[in-house]
This record gives C-alpha cells, structure tokens and sequence, in this order.
C-alpha cells in the first residue's frame, strides 16, 4: 500500500514537472518562423486591419486553449492515477475517458470556429490561398516536424565511426 502511494506520488509529481515546462512561448504572432499555422499568414500578404483582428482573434483563442488544455491535462493525470489504483472500476475509468474526449472534442470545436472567423476576414483572393495552405496543412505539419527531428536528432552519417 506504501508502494502505491510512494508511485502515485512519484507520477504526480513528474507530470507537474513536465507542465511546467510545456507553457506556451512568447506572445501571438511573434514566431511565424516556426510555426507553420502562423506561417500561412505571411503568404496571405494582409492589411495591417486584417494582421490586427487576426492577432486578437489568436489572442482570444489562446487564452482559451489555455484555459482548456489546463483543464486536459488535469484530467488526463487524474486518469493515469485512477488506472493505478486497483478500486477504481472500469466503468470509471471509462467516464474519466469520456471527459477526456468532450474535451478533445470541445477544442477542436473551438480551433475549427477561430479558422472560420479568421477565413471570414479575407478577400476571396485570400481564401483562395487560405484554403489551400489550410487543406494541406497536416502535410505541413508532419514535414516540419520530421525536419524538426531529423536537426535534434543525427542520423547514421554523422555517428562517428567505431573502430
């Protein structure tokens, strides 16, 4: 029984930590470099009007997916320690999943109405653009982060030799 506490303890406390190193950076739209969902914004070639009203529409959404992933995270830990601890019942492990879920739901919900506020605000030039950088965005995604991984981590060339 000790064991368990000592564990669910440990778990806590190491998801803590890693929260804490998971906040967000600097501050909306000050990255476009890295981050390719700002980075469309750049090819759009926008007024200062529309730059200004899709900065606050970010500002918005991120205070509200910060709000929200807070709200995820805790319910992910709390499901990580209800799995370890052997009177909790399946059924309840089902309901914390169900949270976890809405949630998820929830905020993709949010993020789809903030790409259709922000599509609201462009010409039809724009949404030409939009649409396509938008469409194709998951690529986008996975290319950067696989060139992302392929910098962090060297690959067999530049192991050194063994002898």
């Amino acid at each position: 029984m000790l064991t368990k506490r000592i564990l669910a303890i440990t778990v806590v406390s190491l998801l803590f930590i890693g929260s804490i190193f998971a906040q967000p950076g600097p501050g909306p739209m000050a990255a476009t470099q890295g981050h390719p969902g700002l980075q469309m914004f750049k090819a759009l070639n926008l007024t200062d009007e529309q730059r200004s009203k899709i900065e606050d529409l970010h500002l918005e959404m991120q205070k509200k997916m910060l709000s929200m992933q807070g709200d995820l995270q805790k319910l992910e830990k709390d499901f990580r320690l209800m799995v370890i601890d052997e009177k909790v019942s399946e059924s309840q492990l089902q309901k914390q999943l169900q949270k976890i879920h809405d949630l998820k739901l929830k905020m993709a919900l949010e993020k789809a109405k903030n790409q259709r506020k922000i599509r609201s605000l462009l010409t039809d030039e724009q949404k030409k653009k939009f649409d396509s950088i938008y469409l194709s965005g998951p690529k986008l995604r996975k290319a950067g982060r696989a060139k992302m991984m392929r910098r962090m981590k060297p690959g067999p060339k530049h192991q050194p030799q063994r002898p």
